[in-house]
């Protein structure tokens, strides 16, 4: 004869599972603000890459160095101004070299890829007259590429300038932030380009660096609390004719002050595997505000369209990858050997180096850059 339990022993077994339940639950959240508290003060695998800046909203952290940041030697490294370079860079530009400034944001950065890999830095192999300075860094829009480079590359004895972007940085210019971070914004009065949102918010930024760095189970619900507590007026990226003007203002800014340094300035168009598909409208616009307002203007989208498929899948870092989306090794040197036979064309850089070659990318099969010149 099967015997049924009783209610009390299936009381008590319900008592025991409760017990054992809530148990489990407070060893488990001990043992998450045990780590979490390690991380964010005594772990020295997760260094700082990036600072607080209250103009800017973020920059890089001087003399950093991380041997395996993006797997195995794939180093990260910072001068100490803050650029992603191996090297220092000298007041004065050596002779018989041509110092090349570089604008960007995580795809000029050399997201997922060594330094050296960077297509920016990976100009020097392609000439080694060339010396570059990669002003670019990660969540960077244009407005803050302007800003950045009007401050910290001030200083430098540069003789060229390339200012490379995606359609995302355009995105990025009407939110006051990115992520959970600050950012500065821009605006025109009276024909002037005004920074908004200066200084940006410091508090937001240590309490996002915080909950980043740790691994609580309510890091997600802290992050909601946080938005509460300090909210974006500007989380949704402004429509593109909001932004556009300020965009166009901004281009010839970059411009025309280059020029009066004697510096040669040039846009560069980074494609993205979203522009492989469609022409996004922000990219449509660029393309005819460049040619329309005559900016010199290099376009690599045309180009790497006319590649097969899966040429074009080992430039992109496969989904799942840590960076993925960005350019792999293959696609950074891809984009360097594109711009430098570009830049090849155009006279301001003939003048620099009166014998520069195209290199191994023969100038009949490339778009010609729009130099600016009329046609």
């Amino acid at each position: 004869m099967v015997k049924t339990p009783s209610l009390k022993n299936i009381k008590d077994l319900l008592v025991i599972l409760m017990i054992s339940a809530v148990f489990f639950v407070f060893i488990e959240g001990v043992s998450s603000v045990i780590i979490s508290a390690h991380q964010l003060l005594w772990d020295s695998d997760a260094p700082e890459l990036s600072q607080y800046d209250p103009t800017l909203g973020w920059t890089g952290v001087p003399n950093a160095f991380v041997p395996n940041h993006y797997g195995p030697d794939k180093y990260l490294r910072t001068n100490s101004r803050g650029f992603r370079n191996d090297d220092e860079l000298d007041t004065q530009t050596p002779d018989g070299h041509v110092l090349i400034a570089c604008s960007g944001d995580s795809f000029t950065y050399g997201q997922g890829v060594a330094n050296n890999y960077s297509w920016c830095n990976y100009l020097t192999r392609l000439d080694p007259r060339l010396i570059t300075a990669n002003l670019a860094m990660p969540g960077y829009g244009v407005d803050q590429m302007l800003l950045r480079y009007e401050r910290d590359a001030a200083s430098l004895d540069h003789s060229v300038h390339i200012f490379a972007f995606i359609a995302a940085d355009l995105r990025r210019m009407g939110s006051r932030q990115y992520h959970q971070y600050g950012r500065p914004t821009l605006s025109i009065n009276e024909g002037t380009i005004v920074v908004e949102n200066v200084p940006v918010p410091y508090l937001k930024w240590v309490l996002s660096r915080a909950i980043s760095r740790a691994e609580f189970r309510v890091a997600g619900l802290a992050k909601r609390i946080l938005n509460k507590l300090t909210p974006a007026r500007d989380i949704n990226p402004a429509p593109l004719e909001q932004v556009g003007p300020v965009a166009l203002k901004l281009f010839q800014t970059v411009e025309q002050t280059d020029k009066e340094k004697n510096i040669v300035p040039v846009f560069v168009f980074l494609p993205t595997q979203r522009e492989l598909r469609n022409d996004s409208e922000h990219y449509l616009w660029v393309v005819e505000t460049m040619r329309r307002h005559r900016l010199p203007f290099i376009d690599l989208t045309p180009a790497i369209r006319e590649l097969s498929a899966s040429e074009v899948a080992l430039f992109f870092i496969a989904p799942g990858a840590r960076a993925e989306g960005h350019y792999t090794e293959a696609g950074n040197q891809w984009v360097a050997t594109q711009v430098y036979a570009r830049i090849a064309q155009l006279e301001g850089i003939k003048t620099l180096l009166p014998d520069i070659s195209t290199g191994a990318v023969s100038s009949d099969s490339l778009p010609v850059a729009n130099t600016g010149r009329p046609d």
